[in-house]
């Protein structure tokens, strides 16, 4: 058995060349490609061939090939043109999606993906052999981790490159995904985990335009579905995640929805104090228009309210700004049977604007409105309206909690609350709440008060207050509805949709408060504290705290980790540090470190002795220092006079640039300098860097990287003096100096390119030189061949004719003098067939006819058997491709190269056995010739007295290619010469 693998079909067990199923306890044989194998072959090179097991499904590699198990029976998904295949990393999740790095061409790693049941495609331009790791997230997602620490993210078609690591984050090993779609980064110092998906927060965006997520109400009905107000209409969305939009009813547009609400018989009810007149009705299957004609006669509604005892109310305005005449405001409307019943103040409200309305515990109504509060109560009347009783007029938003009691919100003020004797107590940002800027109130199920305002949410159970706002996960700061269902809290936010929270997370661990050993110095305490939440699901840096030394108030609450003290007196401390409560209702989490401060060292008897000794011992050493520093200053003083003559007798012209503000003014110049600019500089001491190098500004940033970089730089330039028409090169080397400068050296060199540039124009006329007598001695050795094989070959061809005419002649003749004859004839023909040999193998050795006739690989084969019965040893030649377009040139310096090989093989290798092979290989044409001798060493490759080495560099050289030797000892040597496909191609 070779491996065990797990899937949704069961335990796959794979063995040599079979594979089974273990499911049920029961073991039974599965078909799988194995099956297809029979004979000889049915012997694979097993080191490449596994089962790839994933939860949505199993694959095989096989002989080349990747199979997948789809349905049924197995199917290829890819295979490999040379039957080879390595897979290095394999990911598919649950659904389908997956990604592999997948090896076919020895030494070349490509990375695939593929969508559920789809096929393999390659990704464009991704090398596999550099990816570390590679996971694919439940979206279908793949992230790929390269060698280089980047990360790569293909994401349905698209790929980019993600933003590096955070500094903790370093050398990362490995990527995994979480099933909620985080990702694990495995690290050389541990596991990192990052949180793309959020438990706590999630949004519900109504469409693409801006006023679409501008949110203005919104209620759940009693089917489920949530009913949200917008300024461009009305939205719908259902159970299952559908949106309906409603953006007019009957023609009309219905622009600002403000107003919404879900009466006793389920009917939605919908106003606006903007863009529509009246109310509509939605009973289920059609919308019916409330307006004056019904007894509604508020133009604009701005609030549907439904109080605790199903009595319907719509709180109307007036359109247009606001008049001194309040009374003609429309007031409010009961509807009751059918029929809309007003409330205005002629019975009784403060004025006729009304914002807000609720009915306590006791059946009382209270009314917000423009210039106060108004409570009806039994008939009976009671007002709020004065500065005294309120911090603001304006009442906005009214809620009442469990124990009856009646908050108010009001812009700017914060959040009222009006207790039994009739007084209103304010909360405001000092004592915890988010915001003075309250728009809506609501108290839930169990009690708590939720309060929307314009930086964020807050909450209120009877003792702390928690806030919610972008830096907690909140879309978008400014809220105005707020809703809470199941364990849900809904703010609707103006312009990023709905924002969810789930309150069931409130109750998960609380973060983790540790605190680090305080740094105390003499008169400085350092203490840090780091806060860390459950599964990361509150980023650090979002978690308020708060801290106190002891005997000391509690700070504001802050995202600080690190706090510092100074000038603590001797004695033991406490410090604390709370969690706020926003990151854990209903749990306080603190954390405490302890530490004492030792008292001054002079306070110390152990310290006091010796420091008075010490200090009779510092007087005497004062004086002596003092004289010391005479002298040294009169020193350093001689030394400055030294190092200005130096400098300004320094050969390379030096300019020195000092730093002033935010830029340099040109200090000093040496005499050098002055020379090279003909004294034009010297005027030019005291001004600014910019004016004066304003037409180089590559200057400029030289010399700004090297003071910012504290470094030195160095830099070519060319320069063309017009009054002698020359160039002059220079280099010019930028250096800082501590504190605050940095000096210019620039030195001519001028001759020196000068005679680099003869030098390799020597170079390229020595190397045209060597082609061309090389070129002149090939076309000799091609001369002298073919004149050898032509001249003597035809004149020893035709003795021996003559030859074989006489024996003819003499055995015609016969007798004594005829035997004699016949044997000095025999041996004639045999010098002369020794001579043609000659010939034939002299004409081969100046130049092989078979190269220009055949070409070079009948040549080259014809050298391999040639050299193998000169030497004895074994020489073995592989042509994997047809004959190659060779040139003439390419074909000789190739063959020449390939003689040299092999004579300095039978000097020097000591080899029994010699392998060649010609192949193309990633658009090179190559020639390896490889033995088993002892092997040429590094120092033998490199020594200047190689002129068979440096003579075969030269030759590829000469043809576009170069030649590479290996050697191990004991092992043999190994040559490649390589030439670059274009060049051999006709």
């Amino acid at each position: 058995m070779r491996g065990a693998y797990w899937s949704k079909q069961g335990r796959a067990i794979q063995s040599d060349s079979a594979l089974f199923l273990e499911s049920g306890g029961e073991l039974k044989l599965f078909p799988s490609p194995y099956d297809k194998i029979s004979g000889p072959e049915a012997q694979p090179r097993y080191y490449n061939n596994f089962v790839l097991c994933t939860r949505n499904a199993l694959w095989l590699t096989l002989q080349g090939s990747l199979y997948r198990f789809t349905g049924s029976r197995w199917s290829p998904a890819l295979s490999s043109p040379r039957g080879f295949m390595r897979v290095s990393s394999f990911e598919e999740n649950d659904a389908g999606y997956g990604a592999a790095a997948v090896e076919m061409i020895m030494g070349r790693i490509d990375v695939y993906f593929w969508e559920p049941g789809g096929a393999l495609h390659p990704f464009p331009k991704e090398e596999g052999d550099l990816v570390l790791s590679l996971d694919v997230s439940p979206k279908g997602e793949t992230l790929m981790l390269l060698s280089s620490g980047k990360l790569r993210l293909h994401e349905h078609g698209n790929i980019q490159t993600l933003p590096p690591f955070p500094s903790p984050v370093s050398h990362p090993l490995a990527v995994r995904f979480r099933p909620n779609g985080d990702l694990w980064v495995c690290t050389e110092r541990g596991l990192f985990l990052c949180r793309l998906e959020s438990e706590r927060w999630t949004t519900w965006e109504m469409g693409s335009t801006g006023r679409s997520n501008i949110v203005n109400c919104m209620t759940q009905a009693r089917d489920g579905s949530f009913w949200i107000g917008t300024r461009d209409g009305l939205f719908v969305r259902s159970l299952q995640g559908k949106t309906r939009a409603i953006h007019t009813i009957g023609g009309q547009v219905l622009g600002r929805v403000t107003a919404l609400a879900e009466d006793r018989e389920g009917n939605i009810w919908i106003g606006s104090g903007l863009s529509f007149e009246g109310a509509y009705r939605w009973d289920g299957r059609s919308w019916r228009h409330f307006g004056p004609a019904d007894g509604l006669t508020a133009r604009l509604v701005h609030k549907i309210v439904v109080t605790r005892s199903g009595q319907l109310w719509f709180l109307g305005i007036a359109p247009g700004s606001i008049t001194k005449d309040l009374s003609a405001e429309p007031g409010a409307f009961r509807y009751s049977e059918g029929t809309f019943h007003r409330t205005s103040t002629a019975e009784g409200l403060l004025d006729g604007r009304v914002y807000a309305l609720v009915e306590d515990r006791n059946g009382a109504l209270w009314f917000g409105t423009l210039t106060g509060l108004s409570r009806l109560s039994h008939g009976s009347w009671k007002y709020w309206m004065s500065r005294s009783e309120l911090a603001r007029f304006q009442v906005f938003t009214l809620a009442v909690d469990s124990t009856n009691r009646i908050w108010l919100g009001q812009t700017w003020a914060g959040a009222g609350c009006i207790d039994s004797t009739g007084l209103v107590r304010y909360y405001t940002v000092n004592d915890g709440l988010v915001s003075n800027r309250v728009w809506d109130l609501l108290v839930d199920a169990e009690g708590r008060l939720w309060l929307a305002t314009w930086e964020g949410v807050g909450c209120f159970d009877g003792k702390t207050w928690m806030s919610f706002d972008v830096h907690t996960g909140l879309a978008n700061s400014e809220v105005w509805p707020i809703l809470v269902k199941n364990h849900r809290m809904y703010a609707g936010t103006q312009g990023s949709g709905v924002s969810i929270l789930n309150l069931d997370q409130l109750n998960a661990a609380p973060p983790m408060i540790n605190l680090e050993s305080p740094l105390i110095d003499e008169k400085r305490i350092t203490l840090s504290w780091s806060v860390n939440a459950f599964w990361a699901d509150i980023p650090p840096n979002q978690i308020d705290t708060r801290y106190r030394l002891e005997g000391q108030p509690w700070s504001v609450w802050s995202p600080a980790r690190t706090i510092v003290f100074n000038h603590l007196g001797a004695g033991a401390y406490r410090f604390d540090v709370e969690l706020h409560p926003a990151s854990q209702p209903g749990v306080t989490r603190s954390g405490s470190v302890s530490f004492t401060i030792p008292p001054p060292l002079y306070l110390r008897p152990s310290v006091a002795i010796p420091m008075v000794l010490l200090g009779l011992l510092a007087l005497a050493l004062t004086a002596a220092m003092w004289e010391r520093k005479r002298r040294y200053d009169r020193s350093v003083r001689e030394s400055e006079v030294r190092f200005r003559a130096q400098y300004r007798s320094n050969p390379i012209p030096t300019f020195t640039w000092k730093r002033a503000g935010d830029s340099f003014i040109l200090a000093d110049v040496n005499d050098a300098g002055l020379a090279l600019a003909q004294g034009r500089v010297a005027s030019w001491v005291g001004k600014p860097l910019r004016e004066l190098l304003q037409h180089r500004p590559q200057s400029i940033a030289y010399i700004e990287q090297c003071f910012a970089e504290q470094s030195v730089i160095r830099e070519e330039m060319e320069y063309s003096f017009v009054t002698d028409a020359r160039n002059v090169d220079f280099v010019v080397i930028y250096s800082f100096v501590y504190p605050d400068m940095v000096l210019t050296h620039i030195d001519d060199v001028t001759e020196r390119k000068r005679s680099e540039r003869r030098i390799r124009e020597s170079r390229e006329q020595l190397r045209a030189l060597a082609a061309r007598l090389e070129s002149v001695r090939e076309e000799e050795r091609t001369q002298l061949s073919r004149e050898i094989h032509d001249e003597l070959g035809q004149l020893m061809t035709g003795l021996k004719m003559d030859l074989a005419w006489i024996r003819k002649r003499i055995l015609e003749f016969g007798g004594y003098a005829a035997d004699t004859m016949m044997g000095r004839v025999q041996q004639m023909n045999g010098l002369l067939d020794d001579s043609i040999q000659t010939v034939r193998k002299i004409a081969g050795q100046l130049r092989p006819a078979l190269l220009d006739q055949l070409g070079l690989m009948p040549a080259m084969e014809w050298q391999a058997k040639e050299w193998q019965s000169r030497t004895g040893i074994t020489c073995q030649i592989d042509m994997l491709i047809e004959e190659p377009h060779f040139s003439h040139e390419q074909a000789t310096e190739l063959f020449r190269v390939f003689q040299e090989l092999l004579t300095n093989i039978a000097r020097h290798a000591e080899a029994t056995k010699v392998t060649v092979v010609l192949d193309e290989v990633e658009n090179e044409m190559y020639l390896e010739v490889r033995d088993n001798g002892r092997g040429i060493r590094e120092e033998e490759i490199n020594r200047p007295v190689s002129l068979g080495i440096l003579g075969m560099e030269e030759r590829a050289a000469r043809i576009g290619g170069r030649i590479i030797f290996t050697g191990e000892p004991g092992k043999g040597t190994t040559v490649r010469v390589t030439i670059p496909i274009e060049q051999v191609t006709p």
